[in-house]
């Protein structure tokens, strides 16, 4: 049976390769980003995928963010939440807090 984790990670990348993404899942969701997903614009998103079945989804630790941030600034790429919450899907800017639409 699927962790949570990886189960959220492909409905993330399914939603995003609908929206017109091409998407990279980070096997065993090592390093700091769980997916990476790149338009056709030349937009790039780094993302981190958290989830909850219960309403509230964990923080990003201070590590998480800051290795998320850097890379994301290496790249030239968004680093990016991805809320899995009850089979709803948001996405949040991990800079800004605002919220973003793919």
């Amino acid at each position: 049976m699927p962790k949570k984790g990886s189960k959220a990670e492909k409905k993330v990348a399914s939603y995003l390769k609908r929206k017109g993404a091409k998407v990279e899942i980070s096997p065993g969701s090592k390093g700091s980003a769980d997916i990476i997903a790149k338009w056709s614009s030349g937009k790039r998103w780094l993302i981190q995928v958290k989830s909850s079945s219960r309403g509230k989804v964990k923080s990003l630790s201070s590590k998480e963010r800051h290795n998320l941030l850097q890379r994301a600034k290496r790249n030239k790429a968004v680093a990016v939440k991805a809320e899995v919450v009850r089979g709803k899907i948001n996405f949040k800017s991990i800079k800004s807090g605002r919220e973003l639409k793919p």
